[in-house]
This record gives C-alpha cells, sequence and structure tokens, in this order.
C-alpha cells in the first residue's frame, strides 16, 4: 500500500472527529453516513434514525459525518492498494485515538468501491491533453475581388484516454478545427481568467479536498 503526498489530515477536522461526545457503539452508524455526505444521499431521515440511536442531536450527527467525510475523501485520493495498516498509522499520527482509527478505517474498506466509484463519477472526462498544433492560413489569390480575405487558424489538438495510460500505449485522437484571431483571442482570455481563479484563495481552499 501507498499513501501520497496528497494525503493530508487537517488538524481542525481531526479535531471536531475528536472532540465528538458520541457513544462508541454508535460511531460506525454516524461514519457511515460520511459516505452518503460525499454521495449527495445525505437525508433527514437517515440522520434522524442515527441520532436517536446514538443518543445525539441532528447537529451533532452532521457534524460528525461532515468531519469524517473530509477524511474519507483525503483518502480516496491518496490511499492506495488493498493493506490499510499505514492508514490507521497515519491516522494515529494526525491525533485519533485507537478506537476511532479503528472504525474509521473499517468503515473506509467496507466502502472502498462506493467512494472509488465516486472519485471516478467526478471526473470530468477521461480525455487529456496531450499536444496542441496550429498554423496560419492566409488565401493569396482569389478571382472575385469583391470577397475580402481573412487569416484563419488551423488547428489539431491532440488527446488520449488517461484510463488507457497504465498500459504505457494509449490511444491518441485528435480534433482538427479552424479559428478566426477574435475567436482565439477569446479563448486566451477565458484561458487566463481560468488561470486567475486557479489562483483565488477560494480555489485554493477547495483543491485541498477536490482533485
Amino acid at each position: 500500500m501507498s499513501l501520497g503526498k496528497s494525503v493530508l489530515f487537517d488538524p481542525q477536522i481531526v479535531a471536531v472527529i475528536c472532540a465528538s461526545s458520541c457513544p462508541a457503539e454508535a460511531r460506525r452508524e454516524i461514519f457511515g453516513l460520511s459516505v452518503n455526505v460525499l454521495e449527495g444521499t445525505l437525508t433527514r431521515d437517515n440522520v434522524a434514525s442515527v441520532s436517536a440511536s446514538a443518543s445525539q442531536t441532528a447537529a451533532q450527527v452532521v457534524e460528525l459525518a461532515n468531519a469524517v467525510s473530509i477524511l474519507l475523501w483525503e483518502c480516496v485520493k491518496g490511499v492506495q492498494g488493498r493493506d490499510l495498516t499505514s492508514l490507521k498509522a497515519m491516522l494515529l499520527a494526525a491525533g485519533l485515538s485507537e478506537d476511532l482509527a479503528v472504525v474509521f478505517v473499517e468503515t473506509f474498506r467496507e466502502n472502498r468501491e462506493r467512494l472509488y466509484n465516486l472519485k471516478g463519477a467526478l471526473a470530468i472526462s477521461s480525455k487529456r491533453y496531450k499536444d496542441l498544433t496550429w498554423r496560419l492560413d492566409v488565401e493569396l489569390a482569389r478571382r472575385d475581388m469583391r470577397v475580402t480575405t481573412h487569416p484563419k487558424y488551423m488547428l489539431r489538438l491532440d488527446v488520449f484516454d488517461q484510463r488507457e495510460g497504465g498500459c504505457g500505449n494509449p490511444s491518441i485522437e485528435s480534433f482538427h478545427l479552424e479559428a478566426e484571431y477574435a475567436n482565439l483571442k477569446r479563448v486566451q482570455t477565458e484561458l487566463q481568467r481560468a488561470l486567475d481563479e486557479l489562483a483565488s484563495p477560494h480555489c485554493d481552499r477547495l483543491l485541498r479536498y477536490i482533485s
């Protein structure tokens, strides 16, 4: 098993989990709700049912489930392999008690397929950028002098399927596009806006939990 460098356990989130007054026998149920939080399927009925059996308020149940979901998502991004011993060691080092770490690891193990399916479903596309080539086409002569000649850019965008990356020979797909200067200028502006947004504090916070 390997734990990537991207596995980050926020001390504040760990503190929320450690400070919870949830009875030990109810932790597994509440930790299980954290998967529903990630999937967006957490309902009032789910919370009310667990709240009653755990002798916790609905707000306490939701707070703990949310905190656990954040740690689960970090593990989904950074944990690979079947042996979860190293994960438990990292949780203990982060400040979780032995009991909490055991329940967390069991929750991750039991729901690993759902979690990784969720990660795959959140991917925008399986295609990844490989290369972009271009040329400028200018028509030098035309019999009809009434038609104004406009330069055009010919683009070829090469992408590959990231799911085939492990085989060492992923298939490459090329898209041929034609664009005028005004359209390319608009693309440049939008890309610059995207880069500016990536550097914003809000995006920086999101990148800690979503990749």
